[in-house]
């Protein structure tokens, strides 16, 4: 017999009533948790899994309890067939609140950059502190994988180390004079950043096609503002930073990847972008809100790159490395 809310005891005996709504396969953090009478409570009535699933909500919502207790609710109570909208906004949730609580200190720097650029005559209208504002977003991400426990893990200590190399490049392109050591500067952030990312699996789709869009905006962006040495430098910084998104990439089509894998090749896909736009506003002919997308993009980049360095993959491959 089963009780309600409790334990099977006894398998049930086949009959004409209606068929156990427990037998089901649920897929639960990437595995296969089956809500069998004998694996987890029986049923309950439907009215009572809608009340609880509404007040675990709504106790979740004003922060009263941790998400791992809201999912043992919803596991324990109710199908995931008929509420998986519940589970996608569990997830969703616990990945914005991670994210915002990381990223706090980033994007109130970036919020104080953007007052500075308004006419408020609070901010001195100076190069240095121009220089020092825009580095602070960049540095504060470094400060953000200081803080956490990976922070000795390679590839955290590539990415801070690209992110360092990245502020110098943000302080050398406020002055004109300075753009070429900036775009080296990027250029060797791209390197490490690739040197993280590491060169397995090959996917080399992925590459080829990153390296044609790569070369199609070198034609027709790069090269025509180009003379001399500057061809070569631009060529190489963008077979540089198309390779980076290929590795980002790459990682992506591991079987463990995790969801700050793909933040590190969303970045990159922006780093591009942004990059693409620089120079169609600096050279070719300027953009309507230019310094809204390219530093948008620029520091979404950045944001993705850093978190990625505290994705659980490279725990696992860190680890293997050492017990090699």
């Amino acid at each position: 017999m089963i009780k309600e809310g409790g334990l099977c005891s006894t398998p049930r005996a086949a009959s004409s009533e209606r068929p156990d709504r427990h037998c089901m396969a649920i897929p639960w953090h990437g595995q296969s948790m089956e809500t069998h009478c004998g694996k987890l409570h029986g049923p309950v009535q439907v009215e009572q899994d809608d009340f609880v699933l509404v007040l675990a909500v709504i106790v979740h919502l004003a922060g009263a309890i941790p998400n791992f207790i809201v999912e043992e609710i919803i596991v324990t109570h109710t199908r995931a067939c008929k509420h998986a909208c519940l589970y996608i906004y569990f997830f969703c949730s616990h990945v914005c609140l991670q994210v915002l609580q990381q990223l706090l200190p980033f994007l109130l720097s970036v919020g104080l950059y953007a007052s500075s650029s308004l006419p408020l005559g609070v901010f001195p209208e100076t190069k240095p502190f121009h220089v020092v504002i825009k580095c602070i977003p960049v540095l504060c991400l470094v400060v953000t994988l200081l803080l956490h426990p990976a922070k000795t893990t390679s590839y955290s200590l590539l990415i801070q180390a690209g992110l360092l190399l990245s502020a110098v490049g943000d302080g050398c392109l406020v002055y004109e004079e300075y753009f070429l050591p900036g775009v080296g500067a990027f250029a060797l952030a791209h390197v490490l950043y690739v040197v993280a990312f590491g060169f397995s699996p090959k996917a080399w789709k992925i590459g080829g096609a990153t390296l044609v869009f790569a070369l199609l905006c070198f034609y027709f962006i790069a090269l025509p503002i180009a003379k001399g040495p500057l061809v070569i430098a631009f060529l190489l910084y963008t077979v540089v930073i198309a390779s980076m998104f290929w590795r980002a990439a790459a990682l992506c089509t591991l079987p463990g990847a995790h969801w700050r894998n793909w933040t590190a090749a969303i970045g990159a896909a922006f780093f591009i972008i942004s990059d693409n736009l620089l120079l169609v506003n600096k050279f070719h002919f300027p953009l309507p809100a230019s310094q809204l997308f390219v530093l948008g993009l620029y520091w979404s980049a950045q944001a993705g790159i850093a978190l990625s360095a505290q994705s659980p993959l490279h725990y696992k491959q860190e680890g293997a490395r050492k017990s090699a």
